[in-house]
């Protein structure tokens, strides 16, 4: 972690491509993971060795990694090469390749993509499931309030807070009891489905046709600060920005159902329903 800092924070691009062998590294935390993708993907020139970490990468961390590759017009045109239909057109990856304006690569991602199951159909059977194995798991007493704040800390606590655990780069959850089960569902499962424009992703498109993709969180004068889905901020001049889009997204991954196990979830759930 210290290591991906000093690149980042020093722009040192030829030494970028010497931490993405620790991607894979067996005993790396997620959140380290996490880490090493926000710095690497910050030089253009390295899509190509994330797309070549993309192949060995666990399901969980590929969403990450092509969040990051999707920032550059190669990146993209390789990403296409590798990775699953469902990938591409995953809200998060899909706004990038868009943004990129490029019509070749657009009609390709179509191509790739025109049969997958319409994503909110999909995502409507996912939180029905998710509800009724809760509502099961809560009767029987499988559902343990106690285990999920561990849930909670190691997918969830990098951007969003309850109390003092946590960041603050999605909204606070303070008081998630009153959403209830069903929503919390959908809200978790589905970020998508209903985002507070506070938290909507902000498209900045650089003059080297790169994307940077995050939450807005303040005007530096001659700069933008941005949060990106990793937790951390990122500093972009205004003099390297050619067009700046709001969207209708959020920063959150929409593959929550894919990384969280439905035990895990049944805790997660029992927890925040304590809060």
């Amino acid at each position: 972690t210290a290591a991906a800092d000093l690149v980042g924070n020093f722009r040192l691009n030829g030494h970028a491509a010497m931490l993405v062998p620790h991607l894979a590294r067996e005993g790396i935390s997620e959140a380290t993971q996490l880490k090493l993708v926000a710095t690497i993907s910050r030089f253009p020139k390295q899509g190509s060795a994330l797309a070549g970490a993309f192949k060995t990468a666990p399901t969980r961390l590929q969403l990450r990694l092509a969040e990051a590759i999707a920032s550059t017009r190669e990146g993209a045109a390789q990403l296409c090469d590798l990775a699953p239909p469902r990938l591409l057109a995953a809200p998060s990856v899909a706004q990038k390749l868009i943004a990129l304006n490029d019509a070749t690569l657009n009609a390709r991602v179509a191509e790739l993509t025109k049969s997958l199951p319409p994503a909110g159909a999909e995502l409507d059977a996912l939180i029905a499931t998710r509800l009724k194995a809760f509502d099961v798991a809560r009767r029987s007493g499988a559902a343990k309030a106690e285990l999920g704040e561990k849930i909670f800390t190691a997918n969830c606590a990098v951007c969003h807070r309850i109390g003092t655990q946590g960041g603050v780069i999605g909204p606070q959850l303070d008081g998630a009891k009153n959403r209830g089960a069903e929503r919390l569902c959908e809200d978790i499962l589905d970020p998508n489905r209903s985002v507070d424009p506070a938290f909507r992703v902000v498209m900045l498109t650089l003059k080297d046709d790169s994307v940077v993709a995050g939450v807005f969180r303040r005007d530096g004068g001659n700069t933008l600060v941005i949060a990106e889905a990793t937790g951390q901020e990122r500093t972009v001049s205004k003099a390297e920005i050619a067009t700046r889009t709001e969207s209708t997204l959020s920063l959150m991954p929409g593959n929550v159902g894919e990384l969280i196990s439905e035990a895990d979830f049944n805790h997660l759930l029992a927890w925040l329903l304590t809060k």
